[in-house]
């Protein structure tokens, strides 16, 4: 008796749990003429850890090459956008300018629209000009790492005054180099 009054409670939590999601049924009304058609289509967001290539959200596409995705998600806000499976290859606005995250508002199930104006992989990417001061600089391009049988290139920032003053200055030891001292190097902007 026990084992079936857990069976039939923990039926209940999983068909409780289920009805607490809601259908988003994401379609994209409108692509650029020139995209390649049967391409594959990728929402990418706070939903799926921004995977930009996540085959669970792929949109499907018809014969008549409309492109839907049925997204099953609980009540609350969400942010995403939508790639062609990497973010080199995310929805831009017309030009090229990049487009802020969609939000998905979720009450109810729903149905939504999109359009895609562009893709970015269809605009050159402009040269990163370099930001970093002449203050910043490489004391070694091959600093071995024996523990992970590696090398890597260490940068250094001194203060201005460093070669000058007998001031004593705190050391503070940072990760990723390459996006502290320098837009050109970093993937993200200068930190």
């Amino acid at each position: 008796m026990y084992k079936k009054t857990v069976f039939v409670a923990l039926c209940l939590v999983l068909i409780a749990v289920a009805m607490a999601q809601n259908t988003i049924h994401l379609q994209i009304k409108s692509l650029p003429p020139y995209h390649p058609s049967g391409s594959n289509i990728y929402a990418a967001g706070s939903f799926n850890g921004w995977n930009p290539q996540d085959e669970n959200y792929r949109f499907q596409h018809d014969d008549s090459g409309i492109y839907s995705l049925d997204l099953k998600l609980d009540k609350g806000s969400y942010e995403y956008k939508i790639t062609r499976g990497g973010w080199d290859k995310t929805e831009c606005k017309k030009g090229g300018a990049g487009v802020a995250n969609r939000i998905l508002k979720i009450e109810a199930n729903e149905k939504v629209e999109l359009t895609i104006e562009e893709w970015a992989d269809r605009f050159p990417a402009a040269p990163k000009k370099s930001t970093a001061s002449k203050n910043v600089k490489i004391i070694d391009t091959a600093f071995l790492i024996p523990q992970l049988k590696r090398t890597r290139r260490v940068w250094i920032y001194l203060p201005e005054c460093y070669s000058e003053c007998t001031r004593r200055f705190p050391v503070l030891y940072m990760q990723d180099g390459q996006n502290v001292f320098d837009d050109a190097t970093s993937y993200s902007g200068e930190w």
